[in-house]
């Protein structure tokens, strides 16, 4: 518990670390000391000790040049605090001390508070940013207390230019954030958005496959989700105290919300695959396999207009890759029409009919040439069982 011994310690302790000649090859174990301490004194009580953040501040900033281990730790300990304080909400309390309006004693101080939160965390993203801590943004990331909090977009940004750059950790953050985001319109409809935006092709190599692992079918199962959240005492009866804090936790997964934030993010995800065809001889193979992949997946529910121009797309695609006599051509021409096939099959392709069907069917007529292309690949099996499996089950759904 702060004590006010603890405040008036404080302050003398920042003129000394502050000072240019306070750190040290011989002082590094007590800074070190320091640290610790100060992240403990946060953690125990943030509401008294939210100030003992300057401490780490102190010893990040003025070790940089003379121990740059130390000033890497001290900012990781910074990210380790403030994931263990965050609250799960974005606060709105910056600011409001400003104006006129009275507030009680306690308001003043929850206000005072949120404050100096928001601008510890604002503080942690500059210095993390300017050191390129990359590592301490994926971990700040991957705590979802923050994708609600102050200032999210400004750390998704740095981590989504990291990934952008070939990354892996950044890479791997924005994979479990992508998995792991039930509720779409939190983060993943940000980390689509601002994927769409890039235009460089040598950052989407990067970017555009994960683009696979964003959800678009979560909203369906919401209610079932939420009927299932059941806690019973071992007589039988509910635990109702249990009960209503379980259904508090799910109360943001609001099933419109949700749907709509998946159509934003569907609509994005198959524009950046559609940018991606459009000028494939900027990509490696591997990058337009995955967005081709991604199209059969994700396109059927996408609105009428996007499907049909999906379609024509893919049969576009198609004919270039096979008339196109690369290495690779065969190889993505098959997958184009493994997504042509995916689509004809589903409940979208069937409700357009001819402009699906008949994108199909030119691809198809081409069918023989590309067998027997694959079949002069030796790695081409796999593509050869799935499209007469592609083909069979599109005549059968079809009645063909």
């Amino acid at each position: 518990m702060a004590t006010k011994d603890d405040a008036h310690r404080l302050w003398p302790l920042l003129e000394r670390l502050r000072k240019p000649s306070a750190i040290t090859p011989d002082t590094v174990p007590v800074m070190e000391r320091w640290l610790a301490a100060a992240a403990d004194k946060i953690c125990s009580n943030p509401n008294e000790n939210i100030d003992w953040i300057q401490v780490i501040w102190a010893i990040c900033d003025n070790s940089a040049k003379v121990d740059k281990r130390l000033s890497r730790r001290a900012v990781l300990t910074g990210v380790a605090v403030v994931k263990d304080i965050i609250p799960a909400y974005k606060s709105t309390g910056v600011g409001v001390q400003k104006t006129n309006k009275k507030l009680s004693k306690q308001a003043e101080e929850i206000l005072t508070y949120d404050t100096k939160l928001v601008e510890a965390y604002q503080n942690l993203l500059t210095r993390l940013k300017t050191m390129r801590e990359v590592r301490g943004m994926c971990a700040l990331l991957e705590c979802a207390s923050l994708w609600t909090f102050n200032d999210f977009d400004r750390l998704l940004a740095m981590v989504v230019s990291s990934a952008a750059g070939g990354d892996t950790a950044a890479i791997r953050a924005i994979e479990g954030v992508l998995k792991d985001d039930e509720a779409v319109e939190v983060a993943t409809k940000k980390i689509v958005i601002m994927i769409g935006k890039v235009k460089s092709p040598q950052q989407l190599v990067h970017l555009a496959p994960l683009l696979r692992l964003a959800r678009t079918d979560t909203s369906s199962n919401i209610i079932e989700e939420q009927h299932n959240l059941s806690v019973k005492l071992a007589s039988g009866e509910e635990d109702t105290d249990i009960n209503r804090d379980l259904d508090a936790g799910f109360a943001g997964l609001n099933k419109e919300r949700v749907r709509k934030a998946e159509a934003v993010v569907l609509a994005e995800v198959l524009v950046v695959y559609l940018r991606v065809l459009r000028t494939a001889h900027l990509y490696p193979k591997e990058v337009i396999v995955e967005c081709l992949k991604g199209i059969g997946e994700k396109a059927d529910a996408a609105n009428l207009e996007l499907v049909i121009e999906i379609a024509h797309e893919l049969r576009d695609f198609f004919a270039e890759q096979l008339a196109s006599g690369s290495d690779n051509g065969p190889l993505l021409a098959a997958h184009a029409a493994l997504a042509l096939l995916k689509l004809a099959g589903s409940s979208a392709g069937k409700a357009i009919g001819e402009p699906v069907q008949g994108a199909l069917a030119t691809c198809l007529e081409s069918l023989p040439k590309l067998l027997r292309l694959l079949l002069s690949q030796e790695d081409a099996i796999g593509l050869l069982e799935d499209l007469c499996r592609g083909v069979m089950g599109v005549d059968a759904t079809l009645g063909g």
